[in-house]
């Protein structure tokens, strides 16, 4: 379990040091925004439209206000992590676009077959926050 944790922590700081061209260069619904209109749900459709309409509208007038701790700071780590990260986009032997969190949408998994591959058995007691980032900061330096 040991080895999972520091491939993820090093592919994450593959991703920090990154291009931000590289990044913006992604092809593919990362966000899960661009999903066709015969599979959304209407409580989906929803919530897009009460953040849209509400916090995440106003979440943009002060955003560079909020991050300007981050854009000085000229290195930080946000890490998704959960029981997608298990299969790393891999489902049923075919690598899905996008980004992991969204692999129940991407790979049309039945929520209870989800739960049972993937939630139930995610059970991260060797996860060690400080780890990774001691793990990051060795990576970065090397």
């Amino acid at each position: 379990m040991r080895n999972y944790y520091q491939t993820i922590t090093i592919a994450c700081c593959m991703a920090m040091s990154a291009s931000p061209l590289a990044i913006w260069a992604q092809s593919g619904d990362e966000q899960g925004l661009e999903i066709p209109r015969n599979l959304q749900l209407q409580q989906d459709k929803d919530e897009l439209r009460k953040a849209y309409d509400g916090w995440w509208t106003a979440s943009q007038k002060n955003k560079e206000q909020r991050m300007s701790w981050y854009n000085e700071a000229k290195f930080g780590c946000f890490i998704h992590w959960g029981p997608y990260s298990v299969p790393a986009g891999l489902w049923k032997n075919k690598m899905q676009s996008g980004y992991t969190e969204h692999l129940m949408r991407k790979a049309r998994i039945p929520l209870e077959e989800y739960k049972k591959e993937l939630i139930l058995p995610f059970n991260p007691t060797e996860f060690d926050a400080e780890e990774w980032m001691r793990l990051a900061i060795v990576n970065i330096s090397s």
